[in-house]
């Protein structure tokens, strides 16, 4: 026979369940669904043989679907439930034996779910009883694509909680944010962006990925009221994750079930109720409307066989288009123009004739998204469940791509159309063996569309602004650089993996593949209409522009990537408690579309144009779990006392996906005539502008210098870019050790520890770069300079790059590597729970260091590549802080319910500052790149007086973080990534109402909700003119230095200094987030899932309402009079008349004060009504009852053994010693707990 579970332990393991089953709004437990579960066991007889032919029946207590299997001749039998929901019913019925029910639970990180069952005697009892596994890890599980491996961290919001937080429910970053160490990054130039714009282990958003019911999704939206969950891995050391070395942002779609169900939701933002910041108003005053339609519905077709989900969403956002026109003039300083230098811009525009170009551009600025998704399961039957599922959606936005101190007329259009579909088979042979195969093809298509097609014109300025400080900014006007673009995209995934269940389920042997091939067309190249630049406002009302650069020639390029990969892994548990998974797995790329080969560049260079190297890697992983086992009676039998020790650790190597946007620019960049050509003009080789003639005839403009500067860039440069050998996809190694441990009954208590050390990181060479110094700037701690000083234009500083290159015929060579590192260590300590008044507490603190070797970016097929900042040499790597590192980093979420109705949320952080480099605004050294960090020039030694006073000034009025970071690097050029930040903090509330009137049984939840609140206390605190940029990422400028000429006799360049450097310009486009207010509304259709699984703890049906006397008595049979049961066996224990006396006695008082505990936990539940707050219910009103109820069955136990002798003890039935919970008294029946027997 199989040893019994104590019910000491079955209490704690029951309430703890049910506490974390509605108590972690923000850490999902398992019922809340993985994937596909699989339940496996054996059925024995009360005498332990395996029963052969028993019929074993599962049924999700989420959606209400039948699984059935019967067991073979070893009394196996292995249940594979698709979408099930972690928590399920199981019945035995055997000929000869009463049905045996129970209730089960996958643990948090369980991959599969093993229960025994020894089936009862033939009595006339029929046993019902709860078996809840071990205590939850919430941390550990949820949803998003099974759970997760042993050693591994994650963060899990299903989608029903995400619209009860003060968060934007659909946006998968948003969600992320919510896990310890996930860095915010914003669109970085790394060619990640999308759905996934956070740094994980000092990786950028690249090295992230997406997926969607387990496959890669790159849209990254789909309706609301369709999410499952959203599950944020950080850690994982499971074989069959791969495709990324930072993090992984894991979705799942619902599914219909048994029951008719949905949601209708509404997500309203109003101009109306905002508070805008420090009195700035209209555009950048950051209000806008928006209105957010969903819904979703799921039903049977055919019971239990075939299902329907569907859901649509539509929104529209509205604001007022942020640009020169729209700024008011306290804006226009704060961007560091002052209102006299944009009317002198403005005059000079109209008197060129073009201000009127593109024609009127709407003020107001429109983002249009549609997504619909579809969903059919169809079981085939009990041992296969087919899932196909199809999506579409739209993105349009106009205007778009105008920056803050441009015209409108350089923006224009951007549309994006896609869709696609999937289809998962999920199938078991026998009782051993699982497959599960996916498959899905997404197609994407985009447009961008300019409003002009003229150069883009750039005025750079210096303004005397209003506070006695000199600001730098950037005015433009004319065409746009980046739009006029077509790509579509083709992604088709698939994945099959295969399970081997062994002995009897303490192995789950799994092998798997994969292949992702992702196609693409695309028709785009960056500045095809070129960009003019002027030095000053004089230069540029003399129509004299400085420098003149163009991309001419941009073929269309079409190719793909295929990543491949195949694993094995074993997920092992050799002991109670313990769980080890261990594997590795290999992955592999190539690319289809090389370029042509061009034998000159294989010449002057000994690099191929036409070879992209293939690429593999292993990657090995282990991970464990461990938590000691409590005795049985440990906290005196208190399910509310601390609980194990929880150990979890691994290490491993991950690998990122093909960079495809890479490889597109490769090539079109072969130095062939066919492929991409650029010009770039400087002093007397600028063509003179001729805007009205450009915009009557775009053919019109320049496609080469004109006579009369350096002779070298008379040729057109053409740019190339090669692979070197040694090229392979980035990854990282990475390790972590945690601990967990319960505290005070009501709290967990979490310690993690992880580093990543990245190896194979993209950087690159410019192989055509002569860096051998032309001569070095003296004043400038003798940074080189690759260009002859007679070449440097005196007036205005550019630079010919042309003459930096070893060899003329082309421009930059790049030869892209993989020989650059990252490293990251933090540390994380994270608390959470429930108080006495039933709130719901998540904080965390994290700690971390992040440094990397290079800041290598490449911003897609025509952004091109973005270098990190350089003193000197450009192709010397170098180590530095990460952009990616925020030292410290504090979370917290709350959840607290005022009444039966009303909740409040709050979300609030805390971030240490961005890191930043001081800049000069130009290209010093020669090498092509505006990447030059600046020298920090000492007032009192400076020998140019302008340059002093600038800097005297600087140093006087900026910001702390700016002057610390500038006196620690007095006289030297600027470290990368030196200075940091303001520290940036958030705080947001949200107020839900679920009202129980009118019949609605809180499935209505309307909600207040507060954006930017900590904005709106910023300014209440400091007022308008005083704000600290509390509740928005602020950029600082990290302009430092603007170059004004050049001095040939000394070889010095002339500079003027930006005294607004490191101030906060609010975010990027200059936009200050104002305090907002907003409406959500949601109504949920069907069954309420967290109070069926509470009702069927306690017996009731799902959909009725819970009632006092069903609670009291639940609570009441599960602390069974174990001296009346003993009585009630005297004939078989061979009990004495004396005995008998003793222990009836004892009953007798026992009853007493378990009637009094059950009556008064009648009175608390009705009290709260019919359908109460689970988390108020359990983790405050019944919590009492449950450690009375404790105390009584243990003075039961204690007492009944006390008086009878060692014999008569062992004659007492294990069903006595051992009540089987909820049903009370009577029938056989084992459990291991989960285990094996043996164990």
């Amino acid at each position: 026979m199989m040893p019994h579970l104590n019910p000491a332990r079955r209490l704690r393991r029951l309430v703890a369940s049910l506490l974390a089953l509605v108590a972690v709004p923000l850490s999902l437990t398992a019922q809340v669904g993985a994937s596909t579960d699989i339940i496996t066991g054996v059925v024995k007889s009360p005498a332990g043989v395996p029963v052969e032919n028993a019929q074993v029946e599962a049924q999700s207590t989420e959606t209400q679907v039948t699984r059935r299997q019967r067991t073979n001749a070893q009394g196996k039998y292995t249940i594979l439930f698709p979408d099930g929901g972690g928590t399920y019913r199981l019945t035995v019925r055997y000929i000869g034996s009463q049905p045996t029910t129970l209730t089960v639970t996958r643990n948090g990180d369980d991959d599969r779910i093993v229960r025994n069952i020894t089936l009862g005697q033939n009595t006339a009892q029929t046993l019902a009883r709860v078996e809840v596994r071990g205590a939850r890890r919430p941390t550990q599980q949820g949803p998003g694509g099974g759970p997760p491996a042993p050693g591994g961290s994650e963060r899990v919001v299903d989608g029903g909680q995400a619209a009860r937080l003060p968060v934007d429910a659909s946006d998968p970053t948003a969600i992320a944010s919510l896990a310890p160490g996930v860095v915010l990054t914003g669109a970085d130039s790394s060619g990640g962006g999308g759905a996934a714009n956070f740094s994980v282990a000092g990786q950028s958003s690249q090295s992230n990925n997406v997926t969607l019911d387990g496959l890669s999704f790159a849209a990254g939206f789909v309706p609301q009221d369709a999410i499952r969950g959203t599950r944020v891995v950080t850690n994982t050391y499971d074989v069959a994750r791969g495709q990324f070395s930072g993090g992984q942002v894991s979705q799942t779609t619902r599914s219909g079930t048994n029951v008719i169900q949905g949601s209708l939701s509404y997500v309203g933002r109003y101009r109306d109720f905002t508070l805008e910041q420090g009195g700035t108003t209209g555009a950048f005053g950051g209000a806008f409307n928006q209105n957010q339609f969903g819904a979703g519905v799921g039903f049977p077709i055919i019971k239990d066989k075939l299902f329907f989900f569907g859901a649509l969403q539509g929104r529209r956002r509205a604001d007022l288009l942020p640009s020169l026109l729209a700024a008011d003039n306290a804006t226009r300083e704060r961007l560091g123009a002052s209102p006299d230098s944009v009317n002198r811009f403005l005059a000079v525009v109209n008197r060129y004739g073009v201000a009127g170009a593109g024609g009127v551009v709407d003020d107001n600025r429109n983002a249009d998204n549609m997504t619909v998704l579809g969903r059919m399961d169809y079981s085939l039957a009990d041992a296969h469940t087919l899932t196909l599922r199809g999506d579409w959606r739209l993105t349009d936005q106009t205007p778009t791509r105008v920056g803050s101190l441009a015209l409108p007329q350089t923006g224009g259009t951007t549309e994006s159309r896609g869709g696609g579909g999937s289809l998962v088979l999920s199938s078991r042979f026998g009782t051993s063996v699982i497959n599960e195969l996916r498959a899905g093809l997404q197609v994407d298509n985009r447009t961008g569309s300019p409003f002009v097609t003229l150069p883009l014109g750039r005025v750079q300025v210096l303004s005397a602004l209003s506070d006695g400080t000199q600001g730098f900014s950037t005015l433009q006007f004319g065409g746009s650089t980046s739009l006029l673009s077509q790509s579509d995209n083709t992604v088709f995934e698939a994945t099959n993996e295969t399970s081997l269940l062994l002995d009897e389920g303490k192995h789950r042997l799994k092998v798997g593949g994969l292949i992702n091939r992702t196609g693409y067309t695309q028709d785009q190249a960056f500045n095809r209409f070129g960009t003019f630049t002027f030095n000053s406002l004089a230069d540029f009302d003399a129509n004299r522009p400085a420098t003149f650069q163009r991309t001419l020639a941009s073929p269309e390029r079409t190719g793909s990537t295929v990543n491949s990969g195949i694993y094995i892994g074993d997920t092992w548990r050799p002991r109670d408690g313990l769980q080890l998974v261990l594997g590795g797995r290999v992955e592999s790329s190539t690319f289809t579309g090389a370029p042509a080969r061009n034998l000159a560049v294989d010449s002057a260079f000994g690099r191929r144009t036409d070879i992209i190297p293939s690429d593999a890697a292993f990657l090995p992983r282990v991970g464990f779990s461990w938590s000691r086992a409590q005795p049985a009676n440990a906290n005196g039998g208190n399910p509310f006392g601390n609980g194990a020790l929880t150990i979890r650790g691994g290490v491993g190597r991950f690998r990122d996906a093909p960079n495809t946007q890479l490889f597109a620019g490769a090539q079109t960049a072969t130095g062939l005539s066919s492929g991409e050509q650029a010009i770039f003009c400087v002093g007397a080789g600028v063509p003179v502008p001729d805007w009205t003639g450009y915009f009557a005839n775009p053919a019109s403009v320049p496609t080469q210098c004109i006579a009369g500067g350096p002779p070298a860039q008379l040729n057109t440069a053409r740019n190339v870019t090669t692979f070197d050998s040694d090229y392979s996809n980035p990854r990282a190694w990475r390790g972590s050790l945690g601990a967990s441990k319960r505290l005070f009954g009501r709290f967990s208590l979490n310690v993690d520890f992880s580093a990543a050390r990245g190896e194979a990181q993209t950087g690159y060479a410019d192989l055509n770069l002569n860096t051998s110094p032309q001569f070095t700037l003296a004043s400038e701690g003798n940074r080189p300079v690759f260009v002859p000083a007679a070449s440097i234009i005196p007036t205005t500083g550019a630079v010919p790059t042309q003459l930096s290159r070893k060899d003329q015929r082309f421009g930059s060579v790049f030869d892209v590597n993989s020989r650059n590192s990252t490293e990251q260590w933090q540390g994380t300590v994270s608390f959470g729970g429930f108080t006495s008044r039933g709130a719901i507490i998540s904080t965390s603190y994290t700690y971390s260091d992040a440094r990397s070797q290079t800041g290598f970016a490449f911003g897609g097929a025509g952004g091109g590549f973005a270098s990190a900042t350089t003193a000197g040499n450009p192709n010397l790597p170098e180590w530095a802080t990460s952009a990616f590192n925020r030292t410290h980093n504090v979370i917290a979420t709350v959840t607290h319910p005022l009444t039966s109705s009303f909740e409040i949320t709050a979300i609030g952080r805390l971030t240490s500052g961005s890191p930043f480099t001081p800049l000069v605004s130009a290209d010093i050294n020669g090498d092509g790149a505006r990447n030059d960090r600046a020298f920090v020039y000492d007032p009192t030694t400076s020998a140019d007086a302008q340059l002093a006073a600038g800097m005297r000034t600087l140093l006087e009025t900026s910001g702390n973080t700016a002057r610390s970071c500038l006196r620690a690097q007095v006289n030297a050029l600027a470290a990368r990534n030196s200075c940091i930040g303001p520290w940036q903090p958030g705080f947001d509330l949200q107020l839900n109402w679920r009202p129980t009137m009118f019949k609605l049984d809180r499935r209505l939840t309307f909600s207040l909700v507060t954006a930017n609140l900590i904005g709106g206390i910023d300014q209440a605190i400091h007022g308008s003119n005083n704000l600290r940029g509390w509740g928005s990422f602020t950029q600082p400028d990290n302009t430092l230095l603007f170059v004004r000429g050049f001095d040939a006799a000394t070889n010095r360049y002339k500079y003027e200094v930006n005294e607004r450097f490191g101030a906060a310009r609010g975010n990027q486009t200059g936009i200050r987030l104002p305090f907002q207010v907003g409406f959500n509304l949601r109504y949920t259709l069907g069954p309420d899932q967290t109070r069926d699984r509470l009702r069927a703890a306690f017996g009731a049906a799902p959909g009725t309402r819970l009632t006092g006397s069903g609670i009291a008595a639940g609570v009441g049979r599960f602390f069974p009079n174990v001296p009346q049961q003993i009585v009630e066996a005297r004939d078989s224990i061979g009990l004495t008349d004396a005995e008998i006396v003793r222990l009836q006695a004892l009953a007798d008082s026992i009853k007493v004060q378990v009637d009094s505990l059950t009556e008064a936990a009648r009175a608390v539940v009705e009290k709260e009504g019919g359908n109460p707050d689970p988390a108020v219910l359990f983790g405050v009103k019944l919590r009492p009852f449950f450690e009375r109820g404790t105390r009584l069955r243990t003075r039961g136990l204690d007492g009944a053994k006390a008086i009878l002798t060692a014999d008569q003890w062992m004659r007492v039935p294990a069903r006595i010693k051992t009540p089987q919970g909820f049903g009370g008294p009577g029938g056989g029946g084992g459990g291991g707990g989960g285990r094996p027997p043996n164990e």
